[in-house]
């Protein structure tokens, strides 16, 4: 209750006196400077007994772009980054391996030569086939437009000439309101698809392409565009899409515009709400991708005259111990029907699980659980809780975007089908705004679970 008391003192401040870099190139001020801190100390919080994150490579990049000194123990980190690029990069989406590239980049590691491996020639052709599905061309790269923006994001940044063809499909692949992807990541999809477009435009590409290049600087205006007019309000709070996607657009406003007109697109107010953000208990992908636009500096700072700074020292008793399975532990969550259940509201849930893929099949689930949580589980808890009752069966994968569900009851969504669950409200046949480690159910929600095709 103090530190939430202490935040709460913290945000009144900021909001008085707080000057914002990522609309006007200043400086933090010390408002601002101290709720930066906040987020950091939360990011080294979730720090696991390994010295790495659940997504290593951007944490250290978010960590690396706003907040090097605070960064303590990056040594034993990029030692971490190492082995897992030994045991998982060459399995990894684009996304992925762009991150590590990026963040190899952002230590002053060599990403041609990190742990054994061309992290940027695996990369590059890694992406080559990302409009290619069974022998046919596609209108969308198989590993999404977010990460497809990544990749072109680490390969601009090392230098790497990006060719004629990625450029001709990310102008292909624009819609006609300037916007990138499906609709419920637009907002996330088209700021990091803007800022590849803002780091090609800065390279130096020959005569022959000057045509393509007048292309590319329309389709630059039209994602602005569609970023500018996509903001909306909250109550006091302005946001970008939403809270989660309005980070990394803001950053990809600070390179593509003129930050004297920041003022008509409202920049101040939406980055007030991005710094006030921080609350008891946030996940990590959330903080990590804040703190970059809270200092306001997006990865083309990585571009040229990149330098590391010494981190602080490990402060005395500090060790990384975070375990996010043990908040999932039976044990844990059983003890809501214990003695102190009495004490605390609980609240009722609906999961329903559609396994059969189509819309021909005339039943609407293939079965419904009802499970009581109290109020405030995560969804994912409140599955974890459905798991130790013996009412349903999942796995889940961790990612930069948090946890998503892999498979339901063994079933597992085959990537390479392009099959995912999708998480609905049943009610309204939506998806759910915000992952299942963020999104908190509310009394008589339901849930459904359904296998799905991209």
């Amino acid at each position: 209750m103090l530190r939430i008391v202490l935040l709460a003192g913290i945000y009144f401040v900021a909001n008085i006196l707080a000057e914002y870099p990522v609309c006007d190139n200043s400086e933090a001020d010390i408002a601002l400077e101290e709720l930066i801190h906040e987020n950091v100390d939360r990011l080294m919080e979730l720090r696991r007994p390994g010295w790495g994150w659940v997504n290593t490579p951007e944490v250290v990049l978010s960590l690396q772009l706003s907040a090097a000194k605070k960064f303590f123990a990056v040594n034993e980190t990029i030692a971490t980054m190492d082995q897992e690029v030994q045991d998982e990069f060459d399995s990894s989406c684009i996304g992925k391996k762009a991150l590590y590239v990026m963040a190899v980049k952002a230590t002053c590691g060599n990403p041609r030569n990190f742990a054994g491996f061309d992290l940027v020639e695996n990369l590059r052709n890694s992406i080559g086939t990302q409009f290619r599905y069974l022998r046919r061309r596609q209108e969308s790269p198989s590993h999404g437009w977010y990460n497809y923006g990544l990749a072109i994001q680490a390969l601009c940044l090392c230098n790497i000439e990006i060719p004629r063809s990625h450029i001709v499909n990310i102008i292909r692949g624009q819609d006609a309101s300037g916007g990138f992807g499906n609709r419920k990541s637009v907002v996330d999809d088209t700021s990091q698809v803007l800022l590849a477009l803002a780091c090609i435009k800065d390279q130096s590409l020959p005569t022959r392409r000057r045509p393509l290049m007048t292309k590319l600087k329309t389709a630059i205006d039209k994602a602005v565009g569609f970023l500018q007019t996509s903001r909306n309000n909250e109550l006091d709070d302005f946001w970008i899409g939403n809270k989660f996607s309005s980070p990394a657009a803001l950053l990809a406003l600070k390179e593509t515009t003129d930050l004297s007109q920041s003022s008509s697109w409202f920049c101040n107010d939406i980055a007030r709400s991005v710094s006030n953000g921080l609350w008891e208990d946030e996940p990590e992908a959330t903080v990590a991708h804040r703190l970059p636009a809270m200092r306001g500096r997006s990865v083309l700072a990585l571009k040229d005259g990149w330098t590391c700074l010494d981190p602080d020292s490990i402060p005395e008793g500090y060790q990384p111990q975070y375990n996010p399975e043990k908040t999932l532990d039976c044990s844990t969550l059983l003890e809501s029907n214990g003695i102190f259940s009495f004490f605390l509201p609980s609240i009722e849930v609906q999961l329903s699980v559609k396994k059969t893929l189509g819309s021909n099949n005339s039943t609407p689930y293939d079965y419904t659980v009802l499970v009581e949580v109290e109020k405030g589980f995560t969804l994912l808890e409140t599955m974890a809780k459905a798991r130790c009752n013996n009412q349903f069966e999942f796995a889940v994968q961790s990612s930069s975007f948090g946890s998503f569900v892999t498979s339901v009851d063994s079933l597992e969504a085959v990537a390479s089908q392009r099959q995912f669950w999708s998480l609905l409200d049943a009610q309204t046949g939506d998806f759910l705004s915000v992952g299942i480690d963020q999104y908190k159910p509310s009394h008589r929600d339901h849930i459904l679970f359904k296998l799905s095709v991209y």
